[in-house]
């Protein structure tokens, strides 16, 4: 059974995919996993490495203290981050992926 800083961890995931209209497949395909390794991560099969942990971490603009902050907390920095400079304020995509 997985312990608290898992599921927090599967949480904050879980939120950030949501918030950037993320799902297990375009989170896989950015961190070089495949969608069913994301999916056994994510329903606590499997746990998440640091080296995932790092690349997820990376995807959402977040610092890995950032991503273990909470999910509240990791969601706003990351939306914060992902939505400056970007012609598409308002939006839910990851600046980096924004187009004018």
């Amino acid at each position: 059974m997985p312990d608290s800083a898992s599921e927090s961890l599967c949480t904050t995931i879980g939120r950030l995919m949501s918030a950037h209209s993320d799902n297990q497949t375009s989170l896989a395909l950015a961190i070089g996993l495949t969608q069913g390794q994301v999916s056994r991560k994510q329903a606590g099969k499997t746990v998440w490495t640091v080296p995932d942990v790092e690349k997820v971490a990376a995807h959402y603009l977040l610092t890995i203290p950032e991503l273990f902050s909470g999910a509240n907390a990791a969601v706003k920095k990351s939306l914060e981050r992902a939505h400056q400079d970007c012609p598409n304020h308002g939006r839910d995509t990851i600046y980096r992926d924004c187009s004018g």
